[in-house]
């Protein structure tokens, strides 16, 4: 979805919390499936599986893919589209593969700073409310009920004196219709009196 619009209500440090909070969530059960499929196809030691569930490289790798892919195709995660917040780049464009890459990968390293996460924490504090990777890959996070109208389409429809004149069928206001219809009742009336009276004659 292009974005044209230039006017936008950004996304607050708790909102942008709350969001992240419930991506780990994600991110956490995620990398529980992948371990059981994992120990499903092949013969790993239990207390193995135990510990890629728990280790960090595993949840980081998961992470990382998972930021990067749901960034790139819905410009939200599961967090964000549940606080309903998205992010969008400077210049209005989709986001591609290269910026979802390195907002989400390096931009994040940046962010955590080795569990720190200073790029975070500086949200509240920037004007546009912009974290280390937002500022790196000049994106922001927005509320996406300032986005909705763009998603509205106008559906031209037409008038019944369109579609009359359209297929070349006369239009007739008011009682001059009603007139007419009553017209044509009469005479189908009589047309049937009459056949009638020429069905008792046949029979007499």
């Amino acid at each position: 979805m292009r974005i044209v619009n230039n006017n936008y209500r950004v996304a607050g440090f708790w909102a942008r919390l709350l969001a992240y909070a419930l991506d780990l969530v994600c991110i956490y059960i995620i990398s529980s499936i992948a371990v059981s499929i994992i120990s499903s196809i092949s013969k790993i030691p239990q207390n193995y599986l135990v510990w890629m569930k728990k280790n960090t490289f595993m949840l980081g790798a998961v992470g990382f893919a998972y930021f990067t892919i749901m960034t790139r195709y819905w410009g939200q995660t599961i967090g964000k589209m549940i606080c309903g917040i998205m992010v969008i780049r400077q210049d209005g464009k989709d986001i591609d593969w290269t910026t979802a890459f390195v907002r989400e990968v390096a931009g994040r390293t940046v962010s955590q700073f080795f569990g720190s996460y200073m790029g975070y924490l500086i949200v509240p504090f920037v004007k546009e409310k912009r974290s280390c990777h937002d500022l790196l890959c000049d994106t922001y996070v927005v509320h996406v009920d300032e986005l909705e109208s763009k998603r509205w389409i106008n559906i031209n429809t037409k008038s019944d004196k369109d579609v009359i004149d359209e297929f070349g069928i006369e239009h007739k206001e008011g009682t001059e219709v009603m007139h007419s219809l009553e017209k044509h009742t009469e005479e189908a009336a009589d047309m049937t009196g009459e056949n009638k009276e020429e069905i008792t004659s046949e029979d007499n």
